[in-house]
C-alpha cells in the first residue's frame, strides 16, 4: 500500500490524487500543516533557530522535489484543485510509473557550511517562499 508524501498515511489507488511540485509548495495550506512539523523536529534536535529564520532552506528542500506527489484524500484538501483530474492524473502515474517529468522547481547544493539554492523556476520559488513566509506567520500568531 502506497504512502501520502503529505501525512504519511497509508493509501490505495482509488484514493490517490497527483500533484505537482509546484502546486504542493505555492499551496499555503501544505506549510500549515509541515512548518509545525519541521519546528518539533529542530526542537527535538535541541536547534534554536524558528523555522521562519532557516526558511529558504526548508522551502528549497521541498521545492527541489523532482518527482511527482501522491497525496491522499484528506491532504488532497489543502489545495484549490478538480479533484477528477488530478485523480486520473494519479492512476496513470501508479499505472505507468511515468510522470510528466521535471516537477522541481530548484537545485539545493551544500558546500561546506553554505547552502546554495538555484532556481529553475523563478516565480514559483517566490510563490513557494511567500506561501511559506504567510503560514509561518499565522503560526506564530496562534
Amino acid at each position: 500500500m502506497r504512502k501520502c508524501d503529505i501525512c504519511n498515511g497509508s493509501i490505495s489507488g482509488e484514493e490517490s490524487y497527483f500533484l505537482t511540485t509546484k502546486e504542493v509548495v505555492t499551496a499555503e495550506g501544505y506549510w500549515r500543516v509541515v512548518l509545525p512539523s519541521f519546528a518539533q523536529l529542530w526542537r527535538q534536535m535541541g536547534m534554536k533557530a524558528r523555522v521562519g529564520e532557516q526558511l529558504l532552506h526548508v522551502v528549497a528542500r521541498i521545492a527541489r522535489l523532482d518527482t511527482p506527489w501522491v497525496v491522499c484524500l484528506r491532504c488532497f484538501g489543502l489545495f484549490p484543485l478538480d479533484p477528477a483530474e488530478r485523480k486520473s492524473k494519479a492512476e496513470e502515474y501508479l499505472s505507468t510509473g511515468k510522470p510528466a517529468g521535471g516537477f522541481a522547481l530548484c537545485r539545493l547544493e551544500y558546500k561546506g557550511t553554505d547552502i546554495v539554492v538555484e532556481n529553475i523556476d523563478d516565480d514559483a520559488m517566490m510563490a513557494a517562499l511567500r506561501a511559506a513566509a504567510a503560514a509561518d506567520r499565522a503560526e506564530g500568531e496562534a
